[in-house]
């Protein structure tokens, strides 16, 4: 499979011809496009599809890249290259290949900076195992012939319940001489009845810890819905994983205490997490405040604050602050902004703690993270924690941006 996101210098160039393309013609005549801009946007896009998902944060990543240096997959400059063109192109792949200097009057980024431009990206990113150099993709047919026996061995042991079984004998020859309907058949059998079996232990182990919960609360009156129970179990019925089958365990506590408390896209995004994006997704909720606490639009986020140098600081999250692209796959966040107006009060809370902010000098513009309607429902059985560290630095962060 080939990368997902951008690499190339060739990205590069078409990426800044991108942004000049959409400043000259959605924003003829502003000198520098912000907030404002980008916040009109997301109205622009809605109106020529509604099938698009491109934000204002990801418009501003891309037109400001030279300066953000994050990374934007193909999927969304698709997404951008096909609402800025009015449909005209419907990849940026495509973009590159036919769109490139086709406007006289926007003139296209030299090679040399676009080179420049990429080390500084591929520096900058370089702990994410995305950049790192993987070498030439090696051809499967010849691949089994490197294989020593020793690795051969370990392969069909990793696999060996889950397929139904290797004798040694079959091991030894690789399945070449075992591949007959009886065979194959009789490998079935003990596939199926040992997966089985594993799913009904931890369908068993899911509910036992769930009594654990669901003790402390009141029991609801409400039924819980039967096709989500067949539903949940379907989904929560695989992972043997301790911390996994907990998470499962208290979505369905809650579920029984307040029945309709999750949709099946949530149970279904769980399922597609390992035992670390959840753990991520849990230290994340430690930094996560209330922006309008017990308003109808309130909404839990997590300030990008910036370090001294000018650069996001994840120093104080609990975690790499590019592990965010991966909850950001998974649907639980998105990248965002404020934009604050001089004289307004936003109101805003850090497990319990009430402030306001209100800019003092001129508007101001804050990078957020924030949490999907799905994100927000996996956050109730999560039992986030303060991260008092993190409170501190947002703390100095916002007062340094005298909103505080």
């Amino acid at each position: 499979m080939g990368r997902k996101t951008i690499h190339r210098k060739i990205d590069i160039i078409g990426m800044d011809y991108l942004a000049k393309c959409i400043h000259d013609f959605y924003f003829e005549g502003v000198t520098i496009l912000g907030g404002n801009q980008y916040a009109q946007i997301e109205d622009l896009v809605s109106e020529f599809s509604v099938d698009l998902n491109l934000s204002a944060s990801t418009v501003k990543r891309i037109c400001e890249f030279e300066k953000i240096l994050k990374p934007i997959s193909y999927e969304k400059l698709d997404q951008a290259v096909h609402w800025c063109f009015g449909g005209k192109f419907d990849s940026f792949a495509d973009f590159l290949k036919d769109g490139l200097g086709n406007f006289e009057n926007i003139p296209l980024m030299s090679e040399e900076i676009a080179s420049d431009i990429l080390k500084k990206f591929v520096e900058k990113n370089k702990r994410d195992s995305t950049y790192q150099n993987k070498g030439d993709e090696t051809n499967n047919n010849s691949l089994i012939e490197k294989f020593s026996q020793q690795y051969v061995n370990k392969l069909l042991s990793t696999v060996n319940e889950a397929v139904g079984g290797f004798t040694e004998e079959m091991k030894g020859n690789f399945l070449d001489e075992y591949k007959t309907p009886s065979e194959i058949k009789s490998r079935m059998k003990l596939r199926i009845n040992s997966r089985e079996f594993q799913r009904q232990e931890n369908i068993e182990s899911i509910i036992q810890k769930a009594k654990n919960f669901i003790q402390t609360k009141e029991v609801s009156e409400n039924p819980v819905d039967p096709d989500w129970v067949i539903h949940f179990f379907d989904t929560a019925q695989d992972p043997s994983n301790e911390e996994m089958q907990y998470l499962w365990a208290k979505i369905l506590a809650q579920e029984v205490d307040k029945p309709g408390s999750f949709s099946r896209r949530a149970t279904n995004t769980i399922k597609l997490m390992g035992a670390d994006e959840a753990r991520y997704f849990s230290l994340l909720c430690n930094c996560l405040w209330e922006i309008y606490p017990g308003k109808t639009q309130s909404d839990r986020i997590l300030f990008m604050n910036i370090d001294e140098n000018g650069l996001y600081s994840d120093a104080t999250w609990g975690f790499d602050g590019l592990l965010v692209r991966h909850l950001d796959d998974l649907g639980l966040v998105h990248e965002s902004f404020v934009l604050m107006e001089e004289g307004k009060e936003y109101h805003v809370s850090y497990f319990g703690e009430d402030f306001a902010l209100s800019p003092k000098n001129g508007e101001v513009e804050l990078d957020l993270i924030r949490l999907s309607t799905i994100g927000a429902e996996i956050y109730e059985v999560v039992n986030p924690t303060r991260n008092l560290e993190y409170f501190q630095h947002t703390i100095e962060f916002l007062e340094g941006k005298k909103v505080l």
